[in-house]
């Protein structure tokens, strides 16, 4: 008797690496503002970011992608559920993936045109999830959930044209771990640990970005084994808020630790959350990395 064990998780990070079982992807969590009625676009034309899901395991897979409404609970504020998942669709929807390879499909928004749309907020989830083998008598089905929010402008101006959007940046790295911090003093990572992060902006235009140390809870993001969240984000400070890119290039953004010496700040493990934003163009992509501080 063949038996099924399913393991689904909804796993909403943003543009950076998410992760279920065997399956990762850097396509978490994107907003696209602005989009016009009676338009089709495409995510790989638009922000140079296709889905792709990676099968981190060492088995081969069969895999799928399909569109996911998402439930009330789920929704960010403001934000309806997509009324039709046929708005959204994929070039391709199914795949063989070998060990370390990755699955790889255009998605396309496809907005009616309807002048009650405009100005609405729409939330949808593009599924991934292995599928199982039928000559396997136990199979673990993999799937994670990735967020695709877009926003349909309330008037339209001038015509976009391909190319003139802001596409995918990276911050690296995505995980920084430090050991042995200090409290009760100001630290200047670099200056102690030579480590910072830095941003790639790989556009033809300079890029602004905007960078904050927040809370799990508004990343919806989950704690690493072994750590606790910070007791205050504001412990880690950089050395700008907002950062200026040229085109093409890189800059690093410096950070700053100023723990309080107290008995539940030594000897623990905290994990911070920064999240990077792209302030210029129409989309707004979001990066988040984890910082993970060992204190003295």
């Amino acid at each position: 008797m063949k038996k099924l064990i399913l393991v689904f998780g909804l796993l909403l990070g943003l543009v950076g690496q998410v992760l279920a079982g065997g399956l990762s992807t850097g396509f978490g969590s994107v907003l696209i503002s602005n989009l016009w009625i009676g338009e089709t676009y495409s995510t790989k034309e638009l922000i140079n970011l296709p889905l792709r899901v990676k099968n981190s395991s060492p088995y081969e897979v069969d895999m799928r992608v399909e569109v996911m409404i998402p439930s009330e609970g789920d929704l960010k504020e403001g934000f309806e559920p997509l009324p039709d998942p046929t708005w959204i669709r994929f070039e391709r929807s199914t795949f063989t993936v070998a060990p370390g390879g990755a699955a790889e499909t255009d998605v396309f928004i496809s907005i009616p045109k309807d002048k009650n749309l405009r100005g609405k907020q729409f939330q949808v989830y593009l599924h991934s999830f292995t599928v199982p083998k039928p000559d396997k008598t136990v199979e673990i089905s993999v799937g994670l959930a990735s967020q695709l929010l877009f926003t349909i402008a309330e008037e339209e101006t001038a015509k976009r044209k391909r190319g003139d959007e802001i596409g995918v940046f990276q911050v690296q790295p995505d995980n920084l771990f430090l050991i042995d911090v200090p409290v009760g003093e100001k630290v200047a990572i670099w200056e102690k640990f030579g480590k910072c992060l830095e941003i790639f902006n790989p556009n033809k235009v300079e890029c602004k970005y905007e960078i904050r140390s927040i809370s799990l809870k508004e990343a919806d993001s989950s704690v690493r084994k072994g750590f606790e969240e910070t007791p205050d984000p504001k412990f880690l400070t950089f050395d700008l808020a907002k950062v200026k890119v040229p085109p093409r290039s890189s800059k690093k953004v410096f950070l700053y630790l100023n723990i309080p010496d107290t008995p539940e700040t030594r000897e623990k493990n905290f994990m911070f959350l920064v999240r990077t934003t792209q302030l210029t163009g129409t989309i707004r992509i979001d990066v988040d990395s984890r910082i993970y501080v060992m204190t003295k």
